[in-house]
């Protein structure tokens, strides 16, 4: 087992992401809960652009393990990663469709609404106070 922990963690040293999986795959079927090799197989799925994965992996390991720190760290940054991507996709394809000009649109109209009410609110407003001061001037004189 430590063979095979130390050749994966040359290899994922030598950037042989796929060769480091292959030998993880072989050490984690003897041993499936083995710590470190769950920890190296997430970076080498990391490295693969198998991010899904990593993270599957990664909630393992911090279920398993919920000391080790690395492995929550890890799988904090790449949930942000994550989603980083994902909001890049989704506002690319709305892009690609032109929902970007209906929501921009869509926006602009609400601001426009919501200045009109508040010109209108700011007007009874004004209103009031200059009929209240009318009345009082003429109760005055």
């Amino acid at each position: 087992m430590k063979a095979l922990n130390n050749l994966a963690m040359a290899q994922l040293k030598i950037d042989a992401n796929m060769a480091a999986l292959a030998t993880l795959r072989a050490l984690l079927k003897v041993e499936p809960n083995n710590e470190k090799a769950l920890y190296r197989k997430s970076k080498a799925l990391t490295a693969t652009s198998q991010t899904d994965e990593a993270m599957g992996v990664l909630r393992r390991v911090t279920r398993l393990y919920p000391a080790n720190i690395q492995a929550k760290a890890d799988l904090v940054k790449l949930q942000a990663k994550n989603k980083k991507y994902r909001d890049a996709q989704e506002k690319m394809s709305k892009r690609m469709l032109g929902l970007d000009v209906i929501e921009k649109e869509k926006a602009d109209a609400e601001e426009a609404a919501k200045k009109r009410t508040s010109l209108i609110t700011y007007g009874v407003v004004i209103g009031a106070v200059a009929c209240a001061a009318l009345a009082t001037y003429v109760k005055i004189r």
